[in-house]
C-alpha cells in the first residue's frame, strides 16, 4: 500500500503526540561581571532550572560554580512574585558533602540596581561554602504552593565572592555589565522535538521523485 506524503505526515503527527513529554527547562549563564572586582573575575555561574515532574508547582535547579570563586547568593526576577516561605528540598552536591544546602526566601527587592524577587542564599562557613569547580541541586518550592514555572524565571544575578585572584567579589549576571552575558534560553521539550523530525522526515519523503520518472 503506498500513503502520500501529507498522510504520512498526518499519522506521524499523530505518532509523536504519544510519545511522553518531559519538563521544559531554562539554562541562564552567568559570565557577565556588573559591579566589584570585575578585572579579578573569571569563568561564569550555569543555572538550569527545570519543571518538577513529581510536583508540578515545584522546579528543580542545577548550579555549577565554573567561576573563580565561591557562590554566596542568587537572585532571580520572576514573572510575578511568588508567595509563602520558600522550601528547598532534595539537595545534592557533587562532590558529595562539598557544599551546603541554600535558603529561599521571596519577596521584591533591588542589589546593585538589579530587581529580584526571589533570593536563595548559600551557606558561606568554610565547610560548607560553594565553592570554584563544585555543582549543587536542588528543589525550590513554597509553603503557599505557589505554582511556579521553569520559563517563568527571566533573570539571574549571583554574588561570587572571595575571588582566587585578590580575594575580592562581584556581581555577574546574564548581560548588561559585560560584553559576554549569555541570557536565559529555554529548551524545547523532547515530543517537540520528535514532532517536528517526523514531519521533516515525512515531507523529504514525499517530495522524492518515484522511480521511472
Amino acid at each position: 500500500m503506498r500513503v502520500s506524503g501529507l498522510v504520512a505526515v498526518a499519522v506521524m503527527v499523530a505518532g509523536a503526540a504519544l510519545v511522553p513529554t518531559t519538563a521544559s527547562a531554562a539554562v541562564f549563564t552567568l559570565n557577565s561581571c556588573l559591579v566589584g572586582d570585575c578585572g579579578s573575575f573569571s569563568g561564569s555561574v550555569t543555572v538550569t532550572i527545570a519543571d518538577n515532574v513529581s510536583d508540578t508547582n515545584d522546579v528543580d535547579f542545577t548550579v555549577a560554580n565554573n567561576s573563580n570563586g565561591e557562590i554566596a547568593n542568587l537572585r532571580f526576577g520572576y514573572v510575578t512574585t511568588p508567595t509563602g516561605n520558600g522550601q528547598v528540598t532534595n539537595f545534592a552536591a557533587s562532590p558529595v558533602g562539598s557544599a551546603g544546602a541554600p535558603s529561599a526566601s521571596f519577596g521584591a527587592a533591588s542589589d546593585a540596581g538589579f530587581a529580584y524577587n526571589v533570593d536563595i542564599d548559600f551557606p558561606t562557613a568554610a565547610a560548607a561554602r560553594f565553592d570554584s569547580g563544585e555543582a549543587v541541586s536542588f528543589t525550590l518550592g513554597s509553603t503557599s504552593n505557589f505554582n511556579f514555572n521553569a520559563t517563568g524565571f527571566e533573570t539571574a544575578l549571583s554574588h561570587v565572592i572571595s575571588l582566587s585572584i585578590g580575594g575580592q567579589s562581584v556581581k555577574i549576571t546574564t548581560g548588561g555589565g559585560g560584553s559576554n552575558g549569555g541570557g536565559g534560553q529555554t529548551v524545547p521539550e523532547p515530543a517537540s522535538l520528535t514532532l517536528f523530525g517526523f514531519a521533516a522526515l515525512a515531507a523529504g519523503h514525499r517530495m522524492r521523485p518515484r522511480q521511472g520518472q
